[in-house]
């Protein structure tokens, strides 16, 4: 396991858990270094993020969401592969709840959720 992974691995995830519940995000502080936040910051300009987001057009927040394209840079790479078996089953028990709303009728009045989630 690389230094990402390790850090990752050592997070409290039923904490982070209960965060991205409540708040929709989680901060995890320690990271990245700051040449890696550098680093990924350089890319914006670059061929390999091919297409952005402004986060603001689309009522969700500030600031843009970065597309890459395959293959993607190393650090980012390395980063998803360490997130992704533990961000997976939080985003599966979302898209269980949604469904459950959806079905339910709890979801009417939520324009902004109803058009994010496709039917």
């Amino acid at each position: 396991m690389n230094i990402q992974g390790d850090f990752i691995a050592r997070l409290n995830w039923p904490d982070i858990a209960t965060q991205l519940d409540r708040e929709g995000y989680a901060v995890l502080r320690g990271l990245l270094k700051d040449n890696q936040v550098h680093e990924l910051a350089a890319l914006r300009g670059t061929a390999s993020a091919d297409d952005r987001v402004s986060l603001a057009s689309e009522g969700l927040a500030c600031g843009h969401l970065f597309y890459f394209l395959r293959p993607l840079p190393a650090l980012l790479e390395e980063l998803r592969t360490a997130f992704y078996r533990r961000l997976a089953p939080i985003a599966n028990r979302w898209r269980d709840a949604l469904v459950v709303a959806r079905a339910s009728g709890r979801m009417r009045g939520h324009s902004r959720a109803a058009r994010c989630c496709p039917h």
